[in-house]
């Protein structure tokens, strides 16, 4: 309960920007009909929707002012409140509770209508306040409504992922599903192959057409194995379990599952690999990590859109601790503006239905868990050239 304080230095009085214009003789006539207060944190001082017959002025300590428990201002010494509801004549629309311990002189409203009606410079203050309240409410108004919208966005784009996620885990058991059932047929295709090739000579002289037919049959065979295998640990690549990664075992594994569409695009993939260490190894996920080549190369794909002699090239180099890797297109190149903006979330620079600016951002995050960096390089009209650092798994360790 708040503790009424006696005999105080009406004086205090002069620090209210809505009274201290009074002659000292007025300011201490309204000393005997105010009556200062001592409240406690949390204790409230006036509720929302109840009778309106005093108002505040805050001579020490902080005061929150809410409605329907949104807070809508804190108030300090010097500050006054409650003088709206007084001149309409209504309830309070607000309620007013203690942060900090406060001091808060209460005046009512005979008194308060007496010096109002008496004093323009009051009346004109009032108006000031309620101006100024007025902006700080539009300007508070204006960056929730900004808030909100922003996070609208972000949950339409999420609700969006999950239908996507959903949409990906059922297409990765049925992906899944069918590399296994095609590895039966599989198998008994190259078991005739195998056959074909061991019983053939017997029965026909030995036939150069027919060997090359072979050899591009067990071709065709291999290439149906090893997207096969990429398809399976792709659908996995959602697992977290990180394990030791043959590194170009896994760039190429990635090359062979979209090779076919590049080709069909008339793109040339080239690879350098460093081979100092052949066999250079990374902790990761393999699966993710093949996201990651997937996702670089289907940037450079399209960043070489309605361009000649297509070309993407993949490099390896061991630094000491590290490998790098290179993506690298002869593409349009990025601009410098775009280039700052690249790595953030929902930035594309692809059309409507083509991005979504979340797969730049998806490397990132699979490259930090790796303990690793991506930078990019790029010059308009020459190409665009993507760096992942990450740390190499040392021979000796």
């Amino acid at each position: 309960m708040p503790k009424e304080i006696k005999n105080f230095d009406w004086s205090l009085l002069k620090k209210f920007a809505l009274i201290n214009q009074l002659s000292d003789h007025k300011l201490e006539l309204i000393a005997k009909e105010i009556k200062l207060y001592s409240f406690e944190a949390n204790e409230i001082i006036c509720s929302e929707e109840s009778i309106s017959e005093s108002m505040f002025f805050i001579n020490s300590g902080k005061i929150k002012i809410t409605k329907s428990e949104v807070v809508l201002a804190t108030l300090k010494a010097g500050d006054y409140f409650g003088e709206m509801s007084l001149l309409e004549k209504k309830t309070r629309n607000a309620s007013a509770s203690v942060i900090e311990n406060a001091e808060v002189f209460e005046l009512h409203s005979q008194t308060f209508d007496s010096f109002i009606k008496s004093s323009p410079e009051a009346l004109y203050n009032v108006a000031l306040t309620f101006d100024h309240r007025l902006r700080e409410n539009n300007n508070m108004v204006v960056k929730q409504y900004l808030e909100l919208k922003n996070q609208f966005v972000e949950l339409q784009e999420a609700h969006r992922q999950l239908l996507q996620t959903d949409k990906l885990a059922s297409i990765g058991m049925i992906t899944a599903g069918v590399a296994h059932e095609i590895n039966n047929p599989l198998t008994i295709l190259n078991g005739y192959i195998q056959m074909l090739r061991t019983e053939f000579p017997k029965k026909n002289k030995t036939d150069e057409y027919y060997e090359k037919t072979f050899l591009k049959l067990e071709h065709a065979c291999e290439a149906i194995k090893k997207i096969v295998i990429g398809l399976k640990t792709y659908v996995r690549m959602d697992e977290d379990h990180t394990v030791p990664i043959k590194l170009h075992e896994t760039i190429q594994g990635s090359i062979d599952l979209v090779s076919f569409l590049y080709k069909k695009e008339h793109i040339e993939l080239m690879t350098e690999f460093d081979m100092k260490d052949p066999n250079v190894e990374v902790m990761g996920n393999v699966g993710q990590l093949q996201q990651v080549i997937i996702n670089l190369l289907s940037n450079a794909k399209d960043a070489m859109d309605g361009r000649e002699n297509k070309k993407i090239t993949l490099r390896t180099k061991v630094e000491d601790d590290y490998i790098l890797v290179d993506v690298s297109d002869n593409g349009q190149g990025i601009t410098d503006e775009n280039l700052k903006k690249l790595f953030k979330k929902f930035f594309t620079t692809k059309g409507v239905g083509k991005g979504t600016g979340l797969g730049l951002d998806i490397v990132r995050s699979i490259v930090d868990k790796m303990k690793g960096d991506i930078k990019v390089n790029s010059t308009l009209n020459i190409g665009t050239t993507f760096t992942i650092k990450v740390p190499r798994i040392k021979k000796d360790e």
